[in-house]
């Protein structure tokens, strides 16, 4: 796990939807947090061409299979 050194703060907060005014919504508000560390991603490449495999990044296949639902 990396975590990025650049400052970097979300806000949750509940809001009513526009098409459906009867619930709420959790929605994020703040700066967008950075979803590629460029030194991340080359210490991962780095490791997986010394180990001999490939190098894969969770998140994206996360968010993939996520979608595939």
């Amino acid at each position: 796990m990396v975590m990025p050194t650049v400052d970097v703060h979300v806000n949750l907060r509940l809001k009513r939807r526009w098409y459906w005014p009867f619930g709420k919504l959790l929605s994020t508000e703040g700066n967008h947090i950075p979803a590629f560390i460029p030194n991340a991603n080359s210490f991962i490449e780095n490791g997986a061409k010394a180990l001999g495999g490939i190098a894969a990044f969770v998140t994206s296949c996360l968010h993939s299979h996520a979608l595939m639902r």
